[in-house]
């Protein structure tokens, strides 16, 4: 009986240690960096982080498993793929803007030598043809190079 009781109340110490939780303190020192320790600071100005907020913050789902290393490393890098794929769609893009920029610039390039030549005097067909000319830049342009 005697070892019964002995057993019974090594059992009750036990169980009861292990639900205690340690208290943890913050405070800010005067340099305004926060300090965070199991024991109360020196200073009347702190404050107990009570159980409750830690398990706020929790970063897990408990019962979730962490990502293995393998599954870490394949998301990296399918996100440098894509970071990749990201940066060559806004080259192609911007290779495109530039060759339509050169391409409008030598639509007005071409339509200020007609207009030069224009003013400068010409004959009946020749006037007929650098109008017509004119005509079909200033249509590319319209399609092309919008308000440009």
């Amino acid at each position: 009986m005697r070892a019964a009781l002995r057993v019974a109340a090594m059992l009750m110490v036990i169980g009861t240690g292990t639900a205690s939780w340690a208290q943890i303190y913050q405070h800010v020192d005067q340099h305004g960096v926060v300090h965070f320790s199991d024991s109360p600071p020196a200073r009347d100005d702190y404050r107990v982080i009570e159980q409750s907020e830690l398990d706020a913050i929790t970063t897990t789902v408990p019962g979730t498993p962490l990502p293995s290393a393998a599954d870490q490393r394949r998301d990296e890098v399918a996100r440098q793929r894509a970071r990749a794929a990201r940066a060559a769609s806004l080259q192609r893009l911007q290779a495109a803007e530039d060759a339509q920029s050169a391409r409008c610039d030598g639509y007005q390039a071409r339509l200020d030598a007609i207009q030069s030549q224009l003013r400068s005097g010409y004959r009946v067909e020749e006037g007929n043809r650098l109008r017509e000319a004119r005509r079909e830049i200033r249509v590319l342009m319209g399609r092309e190079c919008h308000g440009r």
